[in-house]
């Protein structure tokens, strides 16, 4: 369908924008780009406070935010040609031809449409282990037994926060903190957070001060002891290098519109030992459009499970939205309603590996949708297994959009899914070399997910360390 008029009379506005003296609105001028399907970036103009074909053309994607006045600009038929200067390019690393299609704009001037949910096609009853959790007694010997390994996480507490503390105190260890927001807003690059024993209630709890590689900031449990924190957790876009460690969530939204958490915008995230659970919602999200693309989550050592009620098709473990370079790696991922890991709509680059991903209502999907496709992610070397309502890997792309690549799942115990181990066709992935069976839990019902050193499954996990 040929675009409306009014949208062609906005680009050529838009066009003229462009090619207008440096110090007309130029601060309010910036481009920003985010992934698309198969490695492909695509970049959008977005000036603030204009009004573009009577809406304003407004968003936020992290990766790219470079001056206009640096961009060399052509207009030809419907479409605008940006070409990045030598030194732009090699800062941001992709290709320089890079394009703003009028579909992409009326995109931008719209409402989203709603994702089509794929069918829930029987119903789930969910049953939380009893007894035994995973990873605080037997079950958290399954990976030891595998790969030992010293705890990465600095213990040296700078400051800290208890139930018992004051908001006006200093923050040392005789003089804490109460809340768990003062605690977050005191911290700086290679500050360590601790939490003292308690649970700490808040609707959100904003992380907004980052670090750097060499010097984290981390917000932890003391010691020795264990934290539970209510409400969302949320780590903000510009907020880097932030570790969240040693402690319990129950990410139960108070929100009208449930709202997931922990929720990662900022870069390089790292979530450590936590045992993440929620009433109502989807557990983590990674990255958003608007919010702020994510690069380079790690989580790690994780229990997430039990992440909202049956009967909606989006409660999820964890939610790969809009995220770059993620590394989930030795998690107990379970009991989750929907997905144990859902890759939707742009997930570019994750590697999934030694996970035990079981009891879902399905264990993974790729997919996309609004033009994106997840690309690029590896899935090796985990359980996958006793998915509750359809395949324990699986995929949805609906029709007309374009349909994941390089999307591979490799050297995985698959098993007892409801529909069985992996979808026929595959399409948007590729299964290879994956052992098919049952991994003969120690016991699952108790929450007690070993395979002991004998079981192919255990092999399995050995070869993706």
């Amino acid at each position: 369908m040929a675009p409306p008029r009014t949208l062609l009379v906005a680009l050529a506005l838009l066009a003229l924008a462009l090619l207008a003296p440096a110090g007309a609105s130029a601060a309010q001028k910036s481009l920003r780009g985010s992934s698309h399907a198969g490695g492909k970036v695509v970049y959008k103009l977005y000036v603030a406070k204009s009004q573009i074909a009577g809406a304003t053309l407004k968003g936020r994607s992290r990766s790219a935010r470079l001056s206009v006045k640096t961009v060399r600009r052509g207009v030809k038929g419907s479409r605008v040609t940006l070409r990045l200067s030598r030194k732009l390019r090699r800062r941001v690393g992709r290709r320089p031809l890079l394009v703003l299609r009028l579909r992409r704009v009326a995109a931008s001037l719209s409402p989203r449409p709603a994702a089509a949910p794929a069918p829930v096609r029987s119903p789930l009853v969910v049953s939380p282990p009893q007894g035994t959790s995973p990873g605080k007694t037997a079950a958290s010997s399954m990976f030891d037994l595998i790969a030992p390994e010293a705890d990465p996480v600095s213990s040296r507490c700078t400051r800290y926060a208890s139930p018992d503390g004051s908001n006006s105190a200093t923050g040392s260890r005789t003089s804490p903190f109460k809340t768990a927001q003062r605690l977050a807003d005191s911290l700086r690059t290679g500050d360590v957070g601790c939490l003292r024993a308690g649970v700490y209630d808040q609707a959100i709890l904003a992380l907004r001060h980052g670090g750097t590689a060499a010097n984290r900031t981390v917000l932890r449990s003391a010691p020795g002891e264990r934290a539970l924190v209510k409400g969302q957790i949320w780590v903000a876009d510009g907020a880097n290098f932030v570790t969240v460690a040693h402690l319990d969530h129950d990410a139960t939204s108070r929100a009208e519109v449930a709202k997931p958490s922990p929720v990662v915008n900022g870069d390089d995230s790292l979530f450590y030992d936590l045992d993440v659970s929620a009433a109502n919602t989807v557990c983590f999200y990674i990255g958003d459009r608007e919010w702020g693309v994510a690069d380079r989550t790690v989580l790690r050592r994780n229990r997430i499970h039990n992440c909202g009620q049956p009967g909606s098709n989006k409660r999820h473990g964890i939610y790969l939205a809009q995220s770059r370079d993620t590394v989930i790696e030795q998690n107990w991922i379970y009991d989750n309603p929907d997905r144990g890991i859902q890759f939707y709509p742009n997930s570019v680059g994750t590697v999934v590996r030694g996970n035990v991903i079981d009891g879902n209502g399905e264990g993974i999907i790729f997919s996309g949708d609004y033009g994106f496709a997840s690309a690029g992610n590896v899935v090796k070397g985990n359980l996958i297994t006793n998915s509750r309502l359809r395949h324990d890997v699986e995929s949805w792309y609906p029709d007309g959009n374009p349909i994941g690549t390089r999307n591979v799942v490799r050297d995985n115990c698959i098993g007892g899914g409801a529909f069985g181990g992996v979808e026929s066709p595959q399409r948007g992935f590729q299964a290879q070399a994956n052992v098919l069976g049952d991994p003969g839990y120690a016991g699952r019902g108790a929450g007690d997910y070993r395979v002991g050193r004998g079981s192919a499954c255990a092999a399995v996990l050995t070869r993706a360390r």
